[in-house]
């Protein structure tokens, strides 16, 4: 993950961008009502549309927590008020499974 995970996800969103992609889809970060943050990444139209990932959860504590998981079509994370890196984390963990085997 060259440049952290915010580099990371800059950089994927970087590459999707094509003129069309990003007037549709795009990627979310937003704080959640239950003190923590959210993370939507749309993934129609690009290499890791369809690729699924079963719910995953860890739960450290009341305010470390996270929940990732993908449909196909948007990459879902939530976690808590500490977590939002992890939550970036996943998702460029995810991207690179993902490319490595396509």
């Amino acid at each position: 993950m060259e440049g952290g995970t915010l580099g990371a996800l800059q950089a994927w969103y970087a590459a999707q961008c094509d003129g069309n992609w990003e007037q549709e889809f795009g990627v979310t970060i937003e704080t959640s009502e239950i003190s923590g943050w959210e993370l939507r990444v749309d993934l129609v139209d690009t290499r890791l549309s369809g690729r699924q990932l079963e719910r995953q959860r860890q739960a450290r504590s009341p305010d470390d927590w996270l929940e990732v998981w993908c449909d196909g079509y948007t990459f879902k994370a939530v976690g808590g008020v500490d977590n939002l890196e992890e939550l970036l984390t996943s998702f460029a963990r995810f991207a690179e499974r993902v490319e490595a085997t396509a």
